[in-house]
């Protein structure tokens, strides 16, 4: 394996232009700051996943000298990014004051990485609903039956909390504080073919379905009053509500859509059929693989966990697709493994 100066692992080969769509991965690969990711990872990628996930005040969110060296790079290695925007925001917020702090949050993320021209920048509008069982899509942590599995890299707990939930290290880095990939690691198995459609959109049934479509075009017409890019928004599907209700919204306000195949995969719904209705308006796909273990669910895998029959869909939709895809797991070995798997499917 070759390996960075650092001794970090690098990619075998470069995969740039080799598919007929944008390759793309998360700026948080290494347990390092956005410029050693990007610097390790550009020379082999389309697209680099920019994770702005926090942005509930202005200090949390990079400063602009880190957007202009982020753009130096960008030219140096034929570059170009999307940006994840803040997760720890929302715009479906029942109260007003909440929704207008998000739309103005997500404004401020859409003036800083307005000089790297994004190629979309993606949005979660997340619905929890009134249950006991609590899943945080936003945040990528899952909870079932009152156990907590932080999923991959993208935990929004941080410090020691991070260290009691994730049963491992904490590695903090300028992007997030995060429990290490090898210790999450350590709850996952073989690939699971059982895991699909096991407990569809959960939180789907505890609140109606037009408070969410209500709350959501509200918001989203805070945000556009602010000025946010309409080109470069788009809304990705979670996995706590269906497909259908963000297509709903998207008739409605026009903007594109961000299509989570895992998430899909999660719900048990028929990936060719989802991407065949909104092949017009999906402008980035998010792809991953997740794995069912002794009841713990850990999403954000890499490909290799997937069965069979899931890769064999995937296939199908790829070959079609010349947008953005993004492998969207958050540590080398899922990200080498995934790569792998393309070459195998598609090369």
């Amino acid at each position: 394996m070759v390996k960075a100066a650092d001794s970090s692992p690098l990619l075998l080969r470069a995969h740039k232009g080799r598919f007929p769509f944008t390759l793309a991965c998360p700026s948080f690969i290494y347990p390092a700051d956005y410029l050693p990711n990007v610097r390790r990872l550009g020379p082999y990628l389309d697209e680099i996943e920019l994770l702005f996930l926090e942005g509930s005040s202005s200090g949390s969110l990079p400063d602009r000298l880190l957007i202009r060296e982020l753009a130096v790079l960008a030219g140096s290695f034929g570059l170009t990014y999307n940006v994840h925007l803040p997760t720890d925001i929302s715009l479906t917020a029942e109260k007003i004051v909440r929704r207008e702090q998000a739309a103005a949050a997500i404004t401020r993320v859409f003036d800083l990485v307005q000089p790297l021209e994004p190629s979309a920048c993606v949005l979660h509008l997340p619905w929890q609903g009134k249950t006991g069982k609590r899943v945080v899509s936003g945040q990528r942590s899952v909870v079932r039956g009152g156990k907590r599995e932080v999923s991959g890299q993208w935990s929004v707990v941080r410090g020691k909390e991070a260290e009691e939930v994730g049963g491992g290290k904490t590695e903090v880095s300028g992007q997030r504080s995060v429990v290490s990939g090898r210790e999450a690691e350590e709850v996952g198995g073989e690939r699971s073919e059982d895991a699909v459609g096991s407990d569809p959109c959960p939180l789907a049934e505890a609140r109606g379905k037009q408070e969410f479509l209500d709350l959501g075009v509200q918001g989203l017409d805070l945000l556009k009053g602010k000025g946010a890019d309409q080109e470069r928004l788009v809304l990705e599907n979670l996995e706590t509500y269906p497909l259908k209700w963000v297509e709903e919204i998207l008739d409605e306000t026009g903007l594109g859509l961000c299509l989570d195949l895992g998430h899909l995969l999660l719900q048990g719904a028929d990936l060719w059929e989802a991407f065949e209705r909104n092949r017009s308006r999906i402008r980035i796909m998010h792809l991953h693989g997740f794995e069912l273990r002794n009841g713990v669910l850990r999403d954000h895998c890499g490909l290799h966990r997937l069965a069979e029959r899931h890769l064999h869909a995937i296939k199908h939709i790829l070959k079609a697709f010349q947008g953005v895809v993004c492998l969207e797991v958050f540590n080398f070995q899922d990200l080498s493994a995934s790569l792998a798997v393309l070459e195998e499917l598609l090369v």
